[in-house]
C-alpha cells in the first residue's frame, strides 16, 4: 500500500554511502507528505469539503 512513501525512501538514500540525502526535517516532511499522499489514494483519508460538519477536537 505504502508505494510512493517507499518509493521516495529509496530515491533519499545515498548508495554509496548509504545515508540519508536530505537533513531530518526535510526527509521527515517529504516522507510525511508521501504517507498522506498514500492513504488518499488507498481513499482511507481525504480533505473535509466546505459545509461539512466536523466534530470538536478535529
Amino acid at each position: 500500500m505504502a508505494q510512493i512513501a517507499e518509493d521516495l525512501f529509496l530515491l533519499l538514500i545515498d548508495n554509496a554511502s548509504a545515508q540519508p540525502a536530505l537533513d531530518g526535517p526535510r526527509r521527515e516532511r517529504a516522507l510525511a507528505a508521501a504517507v498522506l499522499l498514500d492513504l488518499a489514494y488507498a481513499c482511507r483519508i481525504r480533505p473535509a469539503v466546505d459545509g461539512e460538519p466536523i466534530p470538536a477536537g478535529r
